[in-house]
C-alpha cells in the first residue's frame, strides 16, 4: 500500500508543479515516467570549444561608431581559445615592361596602421621602401598597387604591416620576373616552313621586317604591328630554297635587331 500511496501522492504533485516558473501542461505519459523525468536531471556535456576566427565579427554588421577593438578584448577575456591570429599574404606579377602589379590581403588586421611596400633588385635581403599604403580596419581586406619597375632581372617584394602598438608583421616574399628589353629570338631554328619570331618593343608602332639571303638580297619583306613589351610573330618560308638567311627588324623607335635562321 505504501508504494501506491507514494505513487498517487507524486501524481497529485505533478498536477500543480511549476518548473522554472512555467506550468507543465503536457503530462501525457504514465505517472512513473513523469516522476522519473522530474527527479532525474539529464547530464550536460561540456562543449568542446574549437578555434574560431575573429573574421566572424564583421564590422559591417555593427552600428556606426562601434569600437570593434573593445569587442575583441572582451572576447579574449571570455574565451582565451578564440583565434585572433593576423595573416598577411602577398602576390604579384609583371603587367608590362615597366610595371609590376601587387596584391595582398589581410585577416584580423584590426590594429594595423599602414603598410610599407618593400622591393629588392638584388636578393631577398637588401629591401628598400618604395611605397606606403594606409591600412583599413577590418576582418578581411584586399589591397592592390602597381609598382613602376622596368628591371630586366628578377625583383623581390614584401609588405610590412606597421601596427598601432609599435610592432610590425611581414608578409611572404615573392619573386617577379624581369623583362628582357632586347628579346629577339626565332624558333624553330632550323625551320622547314613556318617560324615564330619573339621580340620586345619599348613602344607601340609599326616595325619593318626584312628577310635577307646569304648574298644580302632582300627576299621577303612585311610590316609588323607591335605593342609595347613582348610580341610574337609568325612567318612562312616554305617557298624559299634551303640555306642561311638573316632576319632584320627595324623597331618603332628605330632600333635594329638581326638574327640568323637556317631554312632546311
Amino acid at each position: 500500500m505504501k508504494k501506491y500511496n507514494f505513487l498517487w501522492t507524486a501524481i497529485a504533485m505533478l498536477s500543480g508543479l511549476f518548473v522554472n516558473g512555467q506550468v507543465n501542461k503536457s503530462i501525457k505519459a504514465d505517472p512513473v515516467a513523469q516522476l522519473k523525468q522530474l527527479i532525474v536531471v539529464p547530464s550536460i556535456e561540456k562543449p568542446a570549444i574549437k578555434m574560431v576566427s575573429i573574421s566572424m565579427l564583421s564590422p559591417e554588421s555593427l552600428a556606426v561608431g562601434y569600437d570593434i577593438k573593445k569587442n575583441i578584448e572582451e572576447a579574449k577575456m571570455r574565451c582565451p581559445l578564440l583565434h585572433f591570429e593576423q595573416t598577411l599574404e602577398l602576390a604579384g606579377e609583371r603587367n608590362s615592361m615597366e610595371e609590376v602589379g601587387l596584391e595582398w590581403k589581410t585577416t584580423n588586421a584590426f590594429s594595423g596602421f599602414y603598410f610599407d611596400v618593400e622591393r629588392s633588385f638584388n636578393d631577398t635581403m637588401s629591401f628598400e621602401k618604395v611605397n606606403l599604403v594606409w591600412a583599413k580596419d577590418g576582418a578581411k581586406e584586399k589591397y592592390q598597387l602597381p609598382d613602376d619597375n622596368d628591371n630586366e632581372a628578377v625583383s623581390y617584394y614584401r609588405v610590412k604591416l606597421q601596427l598601432n602598438d609599435g610592432n610590425y608583421k611581414y608578409s611572404n616574399t615573392i619573386a617577379v620576373k624581369g623583362f628582357a628589353r632586347n628579346m629577339f629570338a626565332v624558333y624553330p631554328n632550323p625551320a622547314s616552313a613556318d617560324f615564330w619570331l619573339k621580340l620586345s618593343s619599348p613602344q607601340a608602332g609599326n616595325a619593318n621586317f626584312t628577310l635577307l639571303n646569304a648574298q644580302g638580297e632582300n627576299v621577303f619583306q612585311k610590316t609588323l604591328t607591335l605593342s609595347p613589351g613582348f610580341n610574337l610573330e609568325q612567318t612562312g618560308i616554305g617557298n624559299l630554297p634551303a640555306g642561311i638567311y638573316v632576319i632584320r627588324v627595324v623597331l618603332p623607335d628605330k632600333q635594329i635587331r638581326t638574327i640568323r635562321i637556317t631554312k632546311i
